[in-house]
């Protein structure tokens, strides 16, 4: 099975170890599908921890393919199949072992949402979807095979618009309440189970399947609808909770309205999905409950969106009292990611990444002004940085219903890898701070808001208490206790003085990673291209490190630089300056040129050399 897993991970398909058997991931603790990938070290060591572990595809833009999966169980997806326009003829396909078939597209560039129901009995699998390959096996039912090797994945197709159904056909008397047939009272009891016992990430296709083959039964006269729905509810009490009342419902009612219109045969034997099963001793199994392992699977190092002070898949706040510049720090997090700089000199961006830029306080043109203020300060093309900041164009409210899913929607659309609410307490639309009740529902929002997007930041800015030199910054943030006991991380501002002018002072935790040391800096404004904005930098300044003195951050840098260089029979490599100045490349290359020194490629020297 490692060969097989090793030449899928070549084609470029992010893959992860499913357990034996089974179609739930292997690794107890593990992340899922999000723990995909194409090393093909990473793969080595899972399979041969786990040698006969089944093999799962992540769906989507990671692996750059799109799974139409027509299911056979409840009826043949086949009928609906020509309607999607997708050519079968030379189209990579693999049977599953219930008689179905997984259709392989190219993934478009945009993203492509998980879809129970696009047609009877077919669902679509894409970004944060997964499906299982050949020659995986499910015990007891049999193995997955591929059709034919030699074929490649289709084009992708746009969904059109599903045909209107024809009249409905005539019911058939329901049964009377509390009466049911023998299978329909199989049938029930196993559905349910199985939507009890489905993982997260498969929930949703679960529930489909479950409803659509019940309201079949109902719709032959076997099962009242009368007790359907409520028997369901109970069954769905945990995704109900993780995923809200709205998308449930949403799932439901198109399960229904699909099972209904094919109603199930009397002479047609029921055959209930096979509720997933653990290979560990069924005492330590909780029913209904999905329990998370402390053992299997090493601890990983956190992954950071920027090195040290932002963690991915993390919520984090900047803390600071009024007008000690949260917004400006804040910006400066989206231009480092939108350009892979640094921020502050000292925190480096791992990739290049897009922030929604949430902002209900202040005008759209004061915010428009600071951006630009700050790209001419930096030196960077304000039209290229903004194409990754896009920013939500009305104030928000998160305890409205409707807002949140409209950021909810943008969120899918843009692919955003951080979000920035700037401030919170505007985006609350006056909930009391200081009710623990009223803020830990925003902040649950928040929460649910970011697995839109698996793997997105999130920071919110909010304020301190003006008398929190004496207290820990974590108690100090305003208002009821849960902000701080919902984070994951705090970045804490402070000013050293009541000058406006005076230094920032940035200390930073994270409640699973040690502190960085202090760091600082002081707000500089210059001329800019436009009169009426002036070119700001957040200028690093270092009096708050261990060991520094009370000079600024730049003539540090400068009389570090010149002492390497003054010291040096020959040019000097940019990364014996990085080390002796402490900040990054991009910051010693802006200094040199200050400076008069020449520099090309990865060496600098003085001009005399």
């Amino acid at each position: 099975m490692l060969n097989v897993a090793l030449e899928y991970a070549r084609r470029g398909w992010a893959i992860f170890p499913l357990a034996p058997g089974e179609k739930v991931p292997a690794i107890k603790g593990g992340r899922g599908y999000k723990d995909a990938t194409t090393d093909e070290t990473q793969i080595s060591k899972w399979w041969t921890k786990y040698p006969t572990a089944n093999i799962g595809l992540a769906t989507g833009r990671i692996s750059g393919v799109v799974v139409v999966d027509i299911d056979v169980k409840h009826g043949s997806g086949y009928a609906g199949i020509d309607d999607l326009g997708i050519n079968l003829e030379k189209v990579l396909c693999a049977r599953t072992p219930s008689g179905g078939e997984h259709l392989f597209l190219y993934a478009p560039d945009h993203p492509v949402s998980n879809r129970a129901g696009v047609r009877p009995n077919i669902d679509f699998r894409g970004d944060g979807g997964y499906v299982v390959l050949p020659p995986s096996e499910l015990t007891g039912v049999g193995r997955y095979e591929w059709v034919d090797t030699s074929c490649y994945p289709a084009p992708y197709v746009e969904l059109a618009p599903q045909p209107k159904p024809g009249p409905p056909p005539a019911p058939r008397a329901a049964a009377p309440l509390g009466q049911v047939s023998a299978r329909a009272e199989v049938a029930l009891r196993e559905e349910c189970e199985a939507i009890r016992q489905a993982p997260k990430g498969q929930r949703n296709d679960q529930l489909f399947r479950s409803v659509a083959a019940l309201y079949q039964l109902e719709a032959a006269g076997e099962l009242p609808a009368g007790e359907l729905e409520a028997e369901v509810r109970a069954a769905s009490a945990e995704y109900i909770a993780d995923d809200g009342e709205r998308e449930w419902q949403r799932t439901y009612d198109s399960a229904r309205k699909a099972g209904q219109s094919e109603p199930r045969e009397q002479s047609e034997r029921f055959r209930a999905p096979a509720v997933t099963t653990s290979t560990k001793p069924t005492a330590a199994r909780a029913p209904g409950i999905e329990l998370f392992w402390l053992h299997g699977g090493r601890p990983r190092p956190t992954e950071w969106l920027i090195g040290g002070i932002l963690p991915i898949d993390a919520c984090v706040i900047i803390g600071a009292e009024e007008k000690t510049g949260k917004t400006w720090l804040a910006l400066e997090l989206a231009l480092a990611l939108a350009c892979k700089g640094s921020v502050l000199g000292r925190w480096e961006a791992r990739r290049q990444a897009r922030t929604l830029l949430v902002s209900p306080e202040g005008s759209r043109e004061g915010l428009r002004r600071r951006f630009y203020g700050l790209c001419w300060g930096q030196g960077v093309d304000p039209e290229a940085a903004g194409a990754w900041i896009p920013v939500w164009p009305d104030r928000i409210d998160l305890r409205n219903e409707h807002h949140i899913v409209a950021i909810q929607a943008a969120i899918h659309e843009l692919t955003p890898d951080l979000l920035v609410i700037d401030p919170l307490v505007t985006a609350t639309n006056g909930a009391d701070e200081n009710d623990a009740g009223a803020m830990q529902a925003v902040l649950n929002t928040i929460r649910d808001i970011q697995r839109t997007r698996p793997g997105m930041s999130v920071v919110v800015t909010h304020h301190l208490n003006k008398s929190h030199a004496d207290r820990s910054p974590w108690h100090a943030l305003r208002g009821s206790s849960a902000l701080g006991a919902w984070a994951d991380g705090l970045i804490s501002m402070r000013r050293e003085s009541d000058e406006s002018l005076a230094p920032r002072r940035v200390d930073i935790w994270h409640r699973d990673e040690p502190s960085p040391e202090p760091a600082g800096f002081t707000l500089e404004f210059g001329r800019s291209p436009v009169d009426c904005v002036a070119a700001v930098r957040l200028e690093p300044c270092d009096a708050f490190r261990k060991g520094k003195g009370p000079a600024s951050g730049k003539e540090q840098r400068h009389a570090a630089i010149l002492e390497v260089l003054r010291g040096a029979k020959g040019a000097v490599a940019i990364d014996a300056l990085v080390a002796r100045a402490g900040c990054c490349a991009k910051t010693i290359l802006r200094d040199c040129d200050e400076l008069g020194i020449k520099h090309e490629g990865q060496w600098a020297w003085m001009n005399q050399q």
